[in-house]
């Protein structure tokens, strides 16, 4: 991934951002720093109930660097979940946007209502959605909200979690690591919430009734049994029942339930203060007279509902002033204070006095935790940063939606002719930058390299299931259009005959040209006619598929398969030749120095045997392997006793067919013909071979005849479609007739001819790292192109 991304874009990305949390005029300059990446409107409350007093927006709330807007709420204002925008579709239809991001929780009413009117007047944006939330619900709830967080997940193009714990809520229900970002919302104003000077300090703690000596330990918070407030201040009793002479205050800022209480136990203890809720500017006054922040909170479960301590704004509000900070091991709390000896168990008040008597009886080690502190809290934690964190993540978001690409096939397997090569091409996809989808019913991909669709695999309907795919995944492609669902990736590349609605069609194979080749041959048993008929069925598919208005190109994996497209699609239509590709650390030359020997010994053939190889794993009768019997079996009766037939492929039960047939047509066949079964390092077989014997009567691009090429093997083939892709007549080898006493006869010219050095020679095949590359600028053109 380039680490330049915005460089790409000529003009700023359009974001939108909707969320009650900008009312507050505080919370707002993060906006003002995320406006110098994005075209920035934000959507918030005009008004709403924060921390026990009314915030309201003012007509003078207005930043030249992006558009508030502020709208009256409908329903419990005061909720941060439980009210709706009014008016939010119509800012939604008139300020058009490439990234929608909602700032609220899962369940949130004006989370749905802005996917709604998202889905109505802006389908093709980029809906994000950020939640604080940490941790499950038990019971009923829980079982509940779950189904609220995957239906989330299936509507939200990226997630922006709080905390890990957070986004294990996400992962646990499915959201790839790629769509999932962990950061806090609000950041630090650093200019307001910074150190003061020791006169400025002095100045401060004066004002609020201390002395320069007086060593104040702050909290600022709700006054909440999960605060930890009551182990806070009996940490504070003990530390000052054993250092009795130092001068310990503890500073409370904040109200809530508690508070009657804490008034109650200031009264004899006049080391005690509390003090009321401020606004910000007040509150960065308050933590700069601290020495030291402590904040106690610990876990809490009532009533089935559940709590800890998500992040701790608190903390790197007094971090950023340079105030030394304590935490509990509640919640996020360690993380962000990034100190292990700055941690302590929640509610444990014994250890928590141990770590204050430590940093107030040694000033040099609480001045050297708070500069770490500090320093840590300016690097993740300003709203500078911050922004530079979301933007970063949005922009490659939308790098990847511009540079998606979706993959449709019923199997994107390594065992597949055509989906392997995709596969291999992945990892280079992958470093250019490109998002890789896929719509399947099986995959051998990596979910953190491809993000699936998987639909239902029937595994009873054998080869039927590529019928039952093409069916479901164009049923799903027209529910997605119909629902006014985001365009899947910007460029859809399917296998020929799969999805009706793409961009790029591989050609691998072509039903209407096998279909007069089989007609020619005949039909051997019922098995092969039913075949026939089948694949009759996908000529009219096919056809369909390349008239289809969407498509933009076709790949044809051969020159001559490239020329039946032409006959048969649009004229005009683009039909690129782009052949599969070849292993060339497998299939070269060395092989034959490898392991000719070993392995020609361990089939038995000696020295003086000339030995064909045959390479398939099935289709024999397609693929020319009687017309291969035949011709050398007549050439041994003629008194070539050397020739011997290497078969390589085929399962077990296709191995017995072989047997059985071959006892028939050639009686002596066990003394020439050596049939391998499936190999997995088909290589070494063609270092044992002479010569490649493949009279084919149909392929589209045989990747055995460039595996044998590259091995440096003379290639023997009929003029089959793509054998022109790969012999070179007289150089590389020979085409044969497909008329038997002819081919006979050339074989035999073969043998009777001083058999050139062996040397690789492809022609026009590529390797793995070629296609990758071509694969790549395929996909780069068709982004320039634009969508029609």
């Amino acid at each position: 991934m380039p680490s330049d991304l915005s460089s790409r874009a000529t003009a700023k990305p359009r974001l939108l951002v909707i969320s009650a949390s900008y009312v507050v005029s505080e919370n707002r300059k993060k906006l003002a720093e995320l406006a110098r990446h994005f075209d920035l409107t934000c959507v918030t409350c005009n008004a709403a109930h924060s921390l026990g007093f009314d915030v309201s927006l003012r007509p003078d709330d207005k930043d030249a660097s992006y558009r508030l807007i502020g709208l009256p709420t409908i329903g419990r204002g005061e909720s941060t979940t439980r009210y709706f925008l009014r008016g939010l579709g119509k800012v939604i239809r008139q300020n058009p946007a490439d990234v929608i991001l909602v700032e609220s929780e899962p369940w949130a009413f004006v989370r749905w209502q802005a996917w709604f009117w998202k889905w109505c007047h802006q389908s093709s944006a980029i809906f994000i959605e950020y939640s604080a939330e940490t941790l499950d619900r038990p019971g009923w709830k829980g079982a509940v909200l779950g189904l609220v967080y995957r239906a989330a997940i299936a509507t939200a193009d990226f997630i922006i979690a709080i905390t890990e714990k957070g986004g294990d809520l996400y992962r646990r229900r499915g959201t790839p690591e790629k769509r999932l970002l962990i950061s806090n919302q609000l950041g630090i104003d650093e200019t307001l919430f910074s150190p003061v000077s020791g006169t400025g300090r002095d100045a401060l703690r004066r004002a609020a009734g201390f002395g320069p000596e007086d060593l104040i330990v702050g909290f600022c918070g709700r006054y909440v049994e999960q605060k930890g407030v009551s182990d806070l201040l009996a940490a504070v009793e003990q530390v000052r029942s054993k250092e009795p002479a130092l001068p310990i205050r503890l500073l409370l800022l904040g109200a809530g339930p508690l508070q009657d209480d804490l008034l109650k136990a200031a009264r004899d203890r006049p080391w005690l203060q509390l003090l009321p809720t401020r606004s910000h500017e007040e509150i960065a006054r308050f933590m700069q007279t601290l020495d030291l922040f402590v904040l106690p909170s610990k876990p809490w479960a009532k009533d089935g509902e559940v709590w800890e301590e998500q992040l701790g704004h608190v903390l790197l509000e007094a971090m950023a002033c340079g105030v030394a900070c304590v935490g509990s091991d509640s919640g996020e709390i360690p993380v962000v204070i990034g100190e292990a000896d700055a941690i302590f168990p929640a509610g444990d008040a014994a250890n928590l006095a141990g770590k204050i008597r430590t940093l107030l009886t040694q000033p040099a080690r609480r001045s050297v935790l708070a500069e770490r502190q500090r320093a840590r809290t300016l690097k993740k934690y300003t709203n500078r940063a911050l922004a530079t964190k979301w933007s970063e993540s949005i922009t490659r978001l939308l790098f990847a939606r511009s540079h998606s690409v979706l993959w449709v096939d019923a199997h994107l397997e390594f065992r597949s002719p055509a989906m392997q090569h995709l596969l291999y091409a992945l990892p280079h996809l992958r470093s250019e930058g490109w998002d890789i989808h896929a719509w399947c019913l099986r995959s051998d991909a990596s979910r953190d390299d491809v993000e699936h669709t998987f639909f239902p695999a029937l595994r009873w309907l054998g080869p039927f299931d590529l019928l039952y795919f093409t069916i479901i995944v164009n049923l799903y492609g027209l529910w997605r259009w119909i629902s006014r669902r985001p365009r899947p990736a910007a460029i859809i590349h399917s296998t020929c005959g799969t999805y009706l609605a793409g961009d790029l069609i591989s050609v691998h194979f072509i039903n209407a040209v096998w279909a007069k080749v089989q007609c020619k041959l005949g039909f051997s048993s019922a098995k092969e006619f039913a075949k026939f008929l089948f694949g009759v069925g996908w000529i009219g598919i096919e056809r369909i598929a390349w008239w289809s208005p969407t498509v933009r190109k076709i790949l044809a994996v051969s020159e001559s398969i490239a020329g039946e497209v032409r006959r048969r699609a649009p004229a005009g239509r683009p039909v690129e030749v782009f052949p599969n590709s070849y292993d060339e650390s497998r299939f070269h030359a060395g092989v034959r120095d490898e392991y000719r020997a070993a392995v020609r010994g361990q089939l038995g053939l000696e020295a003086g045997q000339f030995a064909f190889i045959f390479v398939s794993q099935g289709h024999h009768e397609r693929k020319g392997f009687w017309l291969a019997v035949a011709a050398l079996h007549q050439l041994r009766l003629a008194g070539r006793k050397n020739i011997r037939f290497l078969v390589v492929g085929g399962t077990p039960e296709t191995l017995d067919r072989l047997r059985a047939r071959l006892a028939t047509c050639a009686p002596d066949w066990a003394a020439w013909v050596l049939l391998t079964g499936m190999q997995k390092q088909v290589e070494k077989y063609y270092a044992a071979a002479d010569a490649f014997l493949f009279p084919s009567h149909f392929e589209a691009f045989s990747l055995a005849e460039i595996e044998a090429a590259a091995c440096g093997l003379p290639l023997l083939l009929t003029p089959h479609h793509g054998s022109e892709m790969t012999l070179n007549a007289g150089v590389s080898g020979a085409f044969l007739s497909y008329d038997p006493d002819r081919m006979q006869q050339q074989i035999g010219e073969f043998l009777d001819k001083e058999l050139p050095p062996f040397r690789p020679c492809v022609g026009r095949g590529i390797n793995r790292a070629e296609y990758a590359t071509r694969l790549a600028r395929i996909y780069a053109g068709q982004i320039a192109l634009g969508r029609p």
